[in-house]
């Protein structure tokens, strides 16, 4: 007996509980694949542990500074229509985090001066996954994900284990 795994990637990230899959299971119905059963799979979503040090210009306020980021580089739509770096409809199977892009998002956030990422003993920088010690990611600008992952970066304190992003502000130009 075959089966056939289908692993679904939810709009806005919503679960592939068991209603869904019922439902996705009637919807294939009509097109049998004789010898073979159905099974739907969850992503594997792969949580984030990201930090970085964040320069803020003169005249701007630290605090507003660090909200206006954490918007930015969040996983919420925004005010403005547009989606949080770390939206769940950002993402999709196998798409690697790259660090540059991450860098740009937060550079284009009024107030900021600059970015430090670099991963060194003397900083308390992060660019890797959650709960894993960290590899190469950071020399080589990006988190892989392998086909059937999805990063997922949700900065909830009470929720880690689903992704986090600290920002250490400090004052500057």
């Amino acid at each position: 007996w075959h089966t056939v795994f289908i692993t679904v990637d939810r709009l806005g990230g919503l679960p592939v509980d068991a209603e869904f899959e019922e439902d996705l299971v009637s919807f294939l119905e009509p097109f049998p694949l004789a010898g073979f059963d159905i099974e739907v799979e969850p992503p594997r979503f792969i949580p984030l542990d990201l930090a970085m040090t964040v320069c803020v210009k003169r005249r701007h306020l630290r605090a507003d500074v660090q909200k206006a980021l954490l918007d930015v580089l969040g996983s919420r739509d925004l005010r403005d229509g547009r989606r949080g770096f770390f939206h769940p409809d950002n993402f999709t199977f196998g798409d690697p985090v790259f660090l540059s892009r991450l860098v740009a998002t937060a550079m284009d956030v009024p107030g900021v001066a600059w970015v430090d990422t670099e991963v060194a003993s003397s900083k308390p920088n992060r660019f890797q996954r959650w709960g894993i010690p960290a590899g190469s990611e950071w020399q080589e600008g990006v988190i892989r994900m392998a086909r059937l992952e999805i990063a997922r970066l949700d900065n909830d304190p009470s929720l880690p284990e689903k992704g986090r992003l600290e920002l250490m502000m400090v004052s500057g130009l």
